[in-house]
């Protein structure tokens, strides 16, 4: 302790700060990389789990989007919207939805999706 506090007098405040700041630095560095690869991991994990529906580019699907008004119950709440039309698959389990060509394209899981059987816009 005696060491620590001696060594600490001994720096200028500029080299304290320069010397803080990096080992901030690092530390943060440090950190983003074990997130990104826990990340990586549960993406896996879940796809792993993903089922294993055949979509085709150009089939209309639903897309599960799940809007929580207040005051209302969620059993008499849309959990569907769309028809959305797949405009390219993403190996293995991504895929590019667009709702019309006005509209941008957004990439979604496919256990987000199920296909439209009802009448379906012109393509």
């Amino acid at each position: 302790m005696k060491n620590a506090t001696c060594l600490s007098l001994s720096l200028s405040i500029d080299e304290f700060a320069c010397r803080t700041q990096e080992q901030i630095t690092k530390a943060y560095a440090i950190a983003k990389e074990h997130l990104r690869v826990a990340a990586e991991r549960c993406k896996s994990f879940y796809d792993v789990r993903a089922n294993s529906v055949d979509f085709s580019v150009g089939q209309w699907v639903w897309y599960w989007y799940i809007r929580r008004y207040p005051s209302k119950s969620p059993k008499w709440q849309r959990s569907y919207t769309g028809p959305y039309l797949i405009t390219r698959k993403i190996e293995p389990v991504n895929i590019v939805l667009q709702r019309s060509p006005k509209f941008q394209p957004f990439v979604v899981h496919v256990n987000k999706i199920k296909e439209c059987k009802g009448v379906t816009p012109d393509s």
